[in-house]
């Protein structure tokens, strides 16, 4: 079974296993998406803008893989991942750290921490 295999493999299963005593609750978190333009920009001047790009859409992939194998196997999702892009599939500005244009600001943080607040209150995780 693929699934069961793909599970064994990765640790998925273990994972889940270890956090069904009770009360937990496993859940994937995706977080902000990035600028294809400026993506390392900071740390990494002498990109090509092709590597950049190329980089960052490894990455968005990534995130966007993450949120399909938690839909896979059933498992919820926070997808902040969508909401912090704009209409041209880059991140908004404000959620990315000017300083090395990769991890998210201030305001990035907060904006991921609502959008798990929102989840927990909306699924009633939080009383």
């Amino acid at each position: 079974d693929y699934r069961r295999a793909y599970q064994e493999r990765f640790g998925l299963c273990r994972a889940v296993h270890f956090t069904t005593s009770g009360k937990e609750k496993l859940i994937f978190l995706s977080t902000i998406g990035t600028d294809k333009n400026n993506y390392a920009r900071k740390p990494n001047p002498d990109l090509s803008p092709e590597v950049r790009k190329q980089w960052a859409q490894e990455r968005d992939k990534y995130l966007q893989n993450h949120l399909s194998q938690a839909k896979f196997y059933g498992i919820p999702g926070i997808d902040v991942f969508n909401a912090s892009l704009d209409t041209k599939g880059n991140v908004k500005s404000f959620l990315v750290r000017e300083d090395d244009t990769i991890h998210p600001s201030p305001k990035g943080v907060l904006f991921i921490s609502k959008k798990i607040a929102d989840f927990f209150a909306l699924h009633h995780l939080i009383n």
